[in-house]
C-alpha cells in the first residue's frame, strides 16, 4: 500500500475520532467535565448517529467502488502478463521449429569428383539452405525484379519463407506487445539469421506482404547489422 494512501486512512480515522468530542462540546457547551443527564446523552447519541451513519455509508460505498476498480486493474495487468508470457513461449517454440526445419533440409548427393570412386555425400540442412538462398537471390537479381518465381522455385525455400513470414507476422501484428518489446523479439530473431537469409528475406517479404516489409525496413531489419538507434514503427 502506498504511503499516501496510508496517510489518508490515518487522517480519516483521526477525524472520525475527534468529531464526536467536538460535537459533544458544541452541543452541550460542557467544556469541563461530562454531562450526567442520561436523556441528554441519548439525544447526543441520536444526533451523532444521524451525522455519522450517512458519512460511514458514503465512505463504505466509495471504498467498495475503489476496490472494484483496483481489482479490475489488477486483473487486466494479470491478463496482459499471461498473454505476453504465452507469446514468449510461442515465439521460442517457433524458433525451435525453424531450426528443426532447417536441419530437415539435409540432403544426400552423389559426388562424382573422384571418377570411378563416386560416393554419396551428406549435405547439412544449413548448407543446403545456403546454396538454395544464394542461387535464388542471383537468379532474382538477373531477372525482372517484379518476377517472384525465382525466389520460391526451390522447394525448401517455399517452406522456409512461409515459416519465417509467419513468425515475423506474429510479432508485427501482436496487439499486446509495445514497440520496444517488438524490437526485442525482432532482434532475437535477426540474431539467428545469417547474411544470405537476411538478403533473401528482403526480397521474399516484399513480394509476400508489402505492409510487413515496410515495418521491417523502417527498423533496418534487412540490413546485416544491429541498429539500436532505430525503433519499430507500427
Amino acid at each position: 500500500m502506498k504511503k499516501e494512501t496510508i496517510n489518508k486512512y490515518l487522517s480519516l480515522a483521526l477525524i472520525v475520532t475527534v468529531v464526536p468530542f467536538l460535537i459533544y462540546f458544541l452541543k452541550f457547551n460542557e467544556w469541563v467535565g461530562l454531562v450526567k443527564d442520561e436523556e441528554k446523552w441519548g439525544q447526543f447519541g441520536d444526533y451523532y448517529g444521524g451525522i455519522l451513519n450517512p458519512i460511514l455509508t458514503f465512505l463504505t460505498f466509495v471504498l467498495l467502488v475503489k476496490t472494484y476498480f483496483q481489482q479490475k486493474e489488477e486483473a487486466e495487468i494479470d491478463r496482459i502478463y499471461a498473454l505476453k508470457s504465452n507469446f514468449d513461449i510461442t515465439f521460442f517454440n517457433y524458433l525451435n521449429q525453424l531450426n528443426n526445419l532447417i536441419s530437415a533440409f539435409e540432403r544426400t548427393t552423389l559426388d562424382n569428383s573422384r571418377g570411378m570412386e563416386a560416393e554419396y555425400v551428406r549435405i547439412p540442412g544449413r548448407d543446403a539452405l545456403y546454396h538454395a538462398l544464394i542461387g535464388a537471390i542471383e537468379e532474382y537479381k538477373s531477372s525482372d525484379l517484379s518476377d517472384q518465381i525465382p525466389l520460391f522455385k526451390e522447394g525448401i525455400l517455399k517452406i522456409y519463407s512461409k515459416s519465417l513470414y509467419s513468425l515475423l507476422k506474429l510479432i508485427d501484428r501482436n496487439a499486446i506487445l509495445n514497440l520496444d518489446e517488438k524490437n526485442h523479439y525482432l532482434e532475437i530473431l535477426k540474431a539467428q539469421l545469417v547474411s544470405s537469409e537476411i538478403a533473401y528475406l528482403k526480397y521474399a517479404i516484399r513480394h509476400m506482404d508489402e505492409g510487413l516489409f515496410t515495418n521491417l525496413n523502417n527498423v533496418a531489419f534487412f540490413i546485416d547489422h544491429f541498429d539500436h538507434s532505430k525503433r519499430y514503427i507500427d
